[in-house]
This record gives C-alpha cells, sequence and structure tokens, in this order.
C-alpha cells in the first residue's frame, strides 16, 4: 500500500468556497429577474460581484492544490518535504520531534535519513484534512510564519534559555524551496523552518 500524504489545500475548503460562490450566483440571478426594484438590482449586482470573485479564488485554490499534489506535475510538497528532511540529522539513539507534522510526510522522509534514530510526529490535523490519526525528532522541526508569532528573536532566545543547544530560523520562501516570486503568490513568502536541537 502506497502512503497518501494528502494535499497542505484541503478539498473541502475548495469546493466549499465554490459551493458559497454557486450560491451567491444563484442569487444574483434570482434577484435580476426582477430589476425593476432598485433594491434588486444592487442585491444581484453584489451577488454577481461576489460569486465572480469566489470562482476566481476557487480557481486559485485549485491552481495550489495541483501546485502541492504529490500526484501532480510539480509536487512542490515532496520537494519542500525531501529538502527539509536532508536538513534533518539525528544521532543514532536519539529522537526526534515533529511538532505539526500533518499527515506525517516530514515525519516519515526523516525517519527514512535517519534510521538510527527514533521519531514522533504530533499535529491537530484532522477530519478537515482528511486525516484519522497522526502518524509516524531530540531535534524539532515546525513550519510557521515568524510574522504571526511576534518577536521572534526573543521567541528562539527563549527556546535557548529552556534548553536548546540549537536554534535556527532557516528562511523557506527565498529560494530554497520557491523562487521569492513565486512565493509571493502562492502567499507562503513569510514561511520559515523552526529547528532545534536539545
Amino acid at each position: 500500500m502506497k502512503a497518501d500524504y494528502k494535499n497542505w489545500m484541503p478539498r473541502g475548503l475548495i469546493f466549499g468556497n465554490a459551493a458559497v460562490s454557486s450560491a451567491f450566483l444563484t442569487m444574483g440571478l434570482l434577484c435580476r429577474r426582477k430589476t425593476r426594484k432598485p433594491a434588486l438590482r444592487l442585491i444581484s449586482t453584489l451577488g454577481f460581484t461576489f460569486a465572480g470573485v469566489g470562482f476566481l479564488s476557487s480557481a486559485y485554490l485549485l491552481m495550489l492544490y495541483r501546485i502541492f499534489s504529490y500526484k501532480g506535475k510539480r509536487k512542490l510538497a515532496k520537494h519542500i518535504i525531501d529538502g527539509v528532511a536532508a536538513q534533518i540529522k539525528i544521532p543514532a539513539g536519539g529522537r526526534g520531534l515533529d511538532v505539526g507534522c500533518g499527515s506525517g510526510a516530514l515525519t516519515i522522509a526523516a525517519a527514512k535519513r535517519n534510521p538510527a534514530a527514533s521519531f514522533v510526529g504530533a499535529d491537530r490535523w484532522g477530519r478537515e484534512y482528511g486525516h484519522d490519526a497522526a502518524t509516524v525528532s531530540s531535534q524539532a522541526g515546525a513550519f510557521f510564519y515568524p510574522s504571526a508569532y511576534g518577536d521572534i528573536q526573543a521567541f528562539l532566545k527563549s527556546l535557548q534559555d529552556e534548553g536548546y543547544a540549537e536554534v535556527r530560523l532557516i528562511p523557506t520562501a527565498d529560494g530554497l524551496f520557491v523562487k521569492k516570486c513565486e512565493a509571493r503568490w502562492m502567499m507562503i513568502a513569510d514561511s520559515a523552518l523552526l529547528m532545534g536541537i536539545k
């Protein structure tokens, strides 16, 4: 049985967005029939506008789904996972913790590259991403958006104060995995990989 790591862009989000857009389109069409009333004309115009924006965003989300898919042509998720796993070096007998492991793809890739170490992955992802349970380093890795967490340098210092011998923040959108211009339109320009050894 081949592993299915799902996709970083959940299908439910794409279909839900398209369904809401369809509802706005229907509202626009129904209100357009009675064009004599200005209020209905306004509601119709708003319905068509929101439907158009919604369908464009659904197309954008679908494009991201295809780019990140393990089954697609680009396989960006696999490229990122393999690139991150190549940076994880754990000595024999060491343990790895992958915080925010999603489907466990990075945890498994890191375990394959470090066969003498043990790994655990943890995440809160659930049914919305199609996962039943978390799958399967002391080294920890997590993708996150530094600007969302305030003073990142203070956070890194606090990790060092807690006993992490090495704490590194590796920018992932500056050519390491994707080009800067590509990262901007994918909305991952601020992503980074936080790694530490304890």
